[in-house]
This record gives C-alpha cells, structure tokens and sequence, in this order.
C-alpha cells in the first residue's frame, strides 16, 4: 500500500493522529521507517514524498524503530514487543524479548539475539 502522506487524499496530519506515528528512523537524506499505532511501520525511499507500508506481523503499538543500514533494523513496542528486519523490511521477525515492555530501541540491531 502506497501513500503519498503530503497529498490531499491522505494527509500527513490524518495518519498522524490515526496511528499514533510514535518512532523514527532516517538511515539518509531520503530514506526512513516510520512506527506507530496498530503494529503499522512505513517506509519511504524519496524523503518522505511517499510512504509504502511494511508488515510488521503485530498489532501491538510500535513505539521506536532503529536501522544501522538499509537492510537490518528493529522495532520495539507494548508487551515487550520486538521485531527485527534483515531486509530493510521487506520481512519483520518477531524477537524474544523477556521484557514485559520495551519503548526504546539502541542502535546495535544485530545484537538482538535469534528470532524466533
């Protein structure tokens, strides 16, 4: 699903305040993750022009997200909920935790251990 966040169809403010858009990431000048309500992260390759939508394989709330590259990154939320790519997310894993919650993430993605 593609959106166009700045576009008068769907605009920014509305996405905001539906999903609660809680954490960001931008790797570069023109490419980021966004995280938020209802398990929902984006992506955007252009400096936000456009938005895809990822599945993140949740609908816990997302609260941080993190990327060390393009392609290896990790997201925490509600209930200890972590999920990680190694694909720039194209597929999220969930991750062990063995937190009850985590609203922060660091910037070392490859130390999360296996996922499961």
């Amino acid at each position: 699903m593609l959106f166009n966040l700045l576009g008068p169809n769907f605009g920014i403010l509305s996405f905001w305040r539906y999903h609660y858009a809680d954490g960001l990431d931008f790797i570069s000048a023109t490419q980021g993750w966004v995280v938020g309500n209802d398990g929902v992260i984006l992506t955007t390759s252009d400096a936000g022009q456009t938005w895809v939508q990822q599945n993140s394989g949740t609908t816990s709330h997302l609260t941080s997200v993190s990327f060390t590259n393009v392609s290896v990154g990790i997201a925490v939320g509600e209930n200890g909920k972590v999920v990680r790519t190694t694909d720039g997310g194209t597929n999220w894993m969930q991750v062990s935790s063995g937190v009850s919650h985590a609203s922060t993430v660091f910037k070392s993605p490859q130390e999360i251990g296996p996922t499961t």
